[in-house]
């Protein structure tokens, strides 16, 4: 059973790991502001989020403790900082119309 939980935390992390990268690539390869930030939170959201909550489910007390903390950490400032990065884009394109990407 342990050796059965090992093997699934392993592969959570995995999943998490190309998760993220494959958000990072979407942070260089879009050219909307939005869209990126879209493909940052999902980033955050599911690669790191369930990365970390790995850390959460150790036997180790003090490491899941940690990871509990990062976790929250995680959710409550990733929307934060989207928000903020969305109304600075928001009157950036209020200003200057003609800059906006065309959809």
């Amino acid at each position: 059973m342990d050796a059965l939980l090992l093997y699934l935390g392993d592969a959570v992390v995995i999943v998490g790991t190309v998760v993220t990268t494959a958000a990072v690539i979407g942070l260089f390869r879009f050219d909307d502001v939005i869209v990126q930030m879209h493909a940052a939170a999902k980033g955050v959201g599911f690669g790191a989020g369930v990365t970390t909550l790995v850390g959460v489910t150790s036997a180790d007390a003090q490491l899941a403790t940690k990871a509990l903390l990062t976790l929250i950490a995680l959710f409550v400032t990733a929307p934060l900082g989207s928000h903020v990065i969305a109304r600075l884009e928001y009157r950036r394109r209020r200003r200057r119309p003609s800059e906006a990407p065309e959809h």
